[in-house]
């Protein structure tokens, strides 16, 4: 019987927690407005269910997932972006997703 065909164990993922100290549902409406993500994404977002996730591809075809979650403080945002070609890709996406959560941050801090 030939080996298992299932998911690609080279594949690489990335996973971000950040707190901001808004609501869910600020945070949600910029997270799930393609329009708001860094210029250099052209993200198609795939599924949104209100003020807890977005899920989105982009031209590469790694897939951006947001899990938001409210708290105390304001929300927790879990990203879990899978599907990422490699090493290089992964650090330049960790910059990337860095730098956008602290200016949403700086946005929704009053």
């Amino acid at each position: 019987m030939a080996g298992s065909t299932g998911r690609n164990n080279d594949i690489i993922s990335l996973r971000i927690v950040t707190q901001f100290p808004a609501e869910a549902a600020r945070i949600f409406s910029i997270i799930g407005d393609g329009g708001q993500w860094p210029e250099t994404l052209d993200p198609r977002i795939l599924k949104r269910n209100p003020n807890s996730r977005v899920i989105a591809a982009l031209a590469d075809f790694s897939r951006p997932e947001f899990t938001i979650e409210p708290n105390t403080e304001g929300c927790e945002v879990t990203l879990l972006h899978d599907l990422i070609q490699n090493d290089e890709d992964r650090n330049e996406y960790q910059k990337l997703w860095s730098a956008w959560f602290k200016t949403i941050n700086k946005r929704v801090t009053v």
